[in-house]
């Protein structure tokens, strides 16, 4: 999938109720490329630079040219962190990772809800023994 379509889908999730509007299947979908799409972001950081700073840090001339790459480097890990960790669950709209007393960022499920990464509507509605489906909420946002 392409990035346009990525970009298209991601609009038409945040569409309050119009035609464009996504049905659950489609935002749950959304949601998961989104988590993957963190994560893959900050794995790359994590594998891939720091073997460059450190190569910076080795070649270029003690100064700013050093400063410069590992701070850029941390404010981009920073960054994508912050990114990954406001990640919301397209079940019940809440971070995925985190509640005020708990915080998990290699968490496999919801801390809020339960449901399961890369979970679809009717798996959501129907994991851990709920008597009846879940509500979805539709405040969801990327």
């Amino acid at each position: 999938m392409d990035d346009r379509s990525h970009r298209a889908d991601s609009r038409a999730l945040k569409a309050d109720d119009g035609a464009r509007a996504l049905n659950d299947d489609q935002r749950y979908a959304v949601a998961w490329r989104s988590l993957r799409a963190r994560r893959w972001a900050v794995g790359i950081l994590v594998l891939a630079g720091l073997p460059v700073v450190i190569g910076a840090l080795r070649l270029l001339p003690e100064g700013p040219g050093q400063v410069a790459v590992a701070g850029g480097w941390m404010a981009l890990f920073v960054a994508s962190m912050i990114w990954m960790a406001a990640f919301r669950c397209p079940c019940c709209a809440r971070f995925f990772w985190w509640t005020w007393t708990r915080r998990n960022p290699f968490a496999q499920k919801c801390l809020h809800c339960g449901t399961p990464a890369g979970a679809t509507p009717s798996d959501a509605s129907t994991m851990a023994g709920a008597s009846e489906p879940l509500p979805v909420r539709r405040a969801y946002r990327l």
